[in-house]
């Protein structure tokens, strides 16, 4: 509905919002539109202009830009979930590619920003890989554990999340 209102030129009131909500299959009384919009006053987002309908306060046009952003950041990360996933061979090569290149760098800022308790929390990494390795059992969960503790360790909070998305697409 803040959508709506925003767009109007002029007030809007109960019939006009009910028509714009028809139009994208939303059939509401406009009894109900108005108890949404006495909700949207309260909560100080939309301000009555007399009998001529609600206009958008600047808290509310606040709130639209946020909803609007998280919308859009939702559908962003809709597309980068599916374009992560991995469904032929050649895919999981180009993974590989973006995994190298990315704990290269997670590598890089890990030896920069390392603290004490990062280390130990990174030779614990090492360790359970070696014991892995020397009982002979299959070491991929022990190194791709190595591999995100490095980047957990970078404190860089974009490379994380993005290298855990690889790893488990590679699992997959």
């Amino acid at each position: 509905m803040l959508r709506f209102i925003a767009d109007k030129d002029e007030p809007a009131g109960s019939w006009v919002l009910r028509e714009d909500l028809l139009s994208f299959g939303i059939d509401c009384s406009t009894a109900t539109i108005g108890r949404y919009l006495k909700e949207l006053d309260y909560r100080e987002y939309t301000v009555q202009k007399s009998n001529q309908g609600r206009v958008l306060t600047p808290i509310g046009q606040a709130h639209l830009e946020e909803l609007e952003e998280r919308l859009e950041r939702t559908r962003m990360q809709e597309k980068l979930s599916k374009a992560m996933k991995v469904t032929e061979y050649g895919e999981l090569i180009e993974l590989l590619y973006v995994r190298r290149a990315l704990e290269t760098e997670a590598a890089r800022q890990a030896a920069i920003n390392a603290r004490a308790e990062d280390i130990a929390v990174l030779m614990r990494s090492v360790e359970d890989h070696r014991d892995t390795v020397e009982q002979n059992r299959d070491p991929t969960e022990p190194a791709l554990e190595f591999h995100a503790v490095v980047a957990d360790i970078s404190h860089n909070k974009f490379i994380c999340p993005i290298l855990n998305m690889l790893i488990y697409e590679e699992k997959k």
